[in-house]
């Protein structure tokens, strides 16, 4: 439970500078991402010699390769929208619609492991989801579809990937298999920023760092907590994440919140505790 907890405040950390770096410092999305992941390989390979294992008889077996594959097709792809989006958007409105990524990945994950299935999580996720989308039925306009939908398709693909953790982490530690797919996406996001990727400036490469240390932070903890209390209760508790990034964002950006989207987090937040009650 103290792994799902600390990375969601982890996520909270990152989520709220990130913004601040694309929407507020401008920074290009594509020289974002690319130095990006090449401090999440460069802080995550700083702990394998301590806690990196990889099960190198069965790694590369048909199936992991296939399995390590998909995994790389879907963190390209909804990185890319995630970042695009999160640049343009609202942080408080963000954060309502990502809040459905946990809740996806619960669906996903009682649907296709039996061992995952827990009432009371089921439970909460029903009352959580059905609380998001009467909270945020004013998104659906069409000047907003060029953000809503890309985003949409980003958090599904993102909660389809944790279902391919969860199997890659029989052969992986958490460790070794963020570093090794942090390692094949920072090559594939240096190839697509190239052009920018030296015009930024030292403070947007500091920021940038830190963003990567509380993000290896995130998801190393939510790798941890899917191997010790498993993906249904880990993605009930990072809903802590976009309640926290919300408020912090009306604090420290100065964005405005509804009054009814801050009920909806009381009442998922009521939720999160009923699940472990």
């Amino acid at each position: 439970m103290f792994y799902a907890l600390f990375s969601a405040i982890s996520n909270i950390i990152a989520t709220t500078v990130n913004k601040h770096l694309l929407s507020k410092e401008k920074m290009s999305v594509a020289t974002f991402t690319a130095w990006l992941f090449i401090f999440l390989f460069i802080i995550t390979a700083l702990s394998l010699p301590w806690i990196g294992w990889v099960d190198w008889e069965h790694a590369f077996t048909d199936y992991y390769v296939f399995l390590f594959l998909m995994m790389i097709f879907l963190a390209t792809v909804w990185n890319y929208f995630y970042y695009n989006c999160l640049e343009k958007d609202n942080l408080a409105d963000f954060q309502v619609i990502a809040i459905v990524q946990p809740l996806l990945t619960v669906a996903l994950a009682v649907t296709v492991f039996a061992e995952e299935r827990n009432e009371k999580v089921i439970i909460a996720t029903l009352i959580a989801g059905i609380t998001l989308i009467w909270s945020h039925l004013t998104r659906w306009k069409i000047d907003n579809f060029a953000i809503t939908i890309p985003l949409f398709f980003a958090i599904l693909l993102s909660a389809i990937e944790s279902l391919y953790h969860k199997e890659m982490l029989q052969v992986f530690t958490p460790a070794a298999l963020y570093f090794t797919r942090t390692a094949v996406l920072a090559v594939i996001f240096v190839i697509l920023g190239f052009n920018t990727l030296f015009k930024v400036s030292k403070s947007n490469l500091y920021q940038t760092i830190i963003i990567s240390f509380f993000a290896v932070l995130t998801m190393v903890l939510s790798f941890y907590g899917y191997e010790a209390i498993g993906i249904a209760k880990t993605q009930i508790i990072m809903l802590l994440y976009p309640i926290g990034a919300t408020l912090l964002s009306v604090y420290y950006l100065k964005e405005r919140i509804k009054k009814r989207k801050i009920f909806a987090l009381i009442i998922i937040t009521a939720c999160i505790i009923y699940a472990f009650s």
